[in-house]
């Protein structure tokens, strides 16, 4: 279901519609969501990917840029 989405978070009413097509279920919204909590299931998601993003340019980012925080006048010399 997610590659036809083109990116985006799977919803509530996602799954409803998943489970009639497959399993010929016929789920409430708050039922499929009393569902997912029965199965113990999280929420918790990674951010979805732009379908344009290159992997290897962010990982050459993360390696050759500077940390933002060298700069931020957070890091002081002990004074003694």
């Amino acid at each position: 279901m997610q590659e036809q989405r083109n990116g985006g978070r799977l919803r509530g009413e996602d799954i409803r519609l998943l489970l009639k097509e497959h399993f010929q279920c016929d789920y409430t919204l708050n039922d499929v969501y009393d569902l997912l909590k029965a199965l113990a299931m999280s929420w918790i998601s990674s951010r979805s990917r732009h379908p344009k993003q290159d992997i290897q340019t962010q990982e050459d980012f993360k390696k050759f840029s500077s940390p933002r925080w060298f700069f931020s006048g957070l890091v002081s010399e002990k004074k003694y």
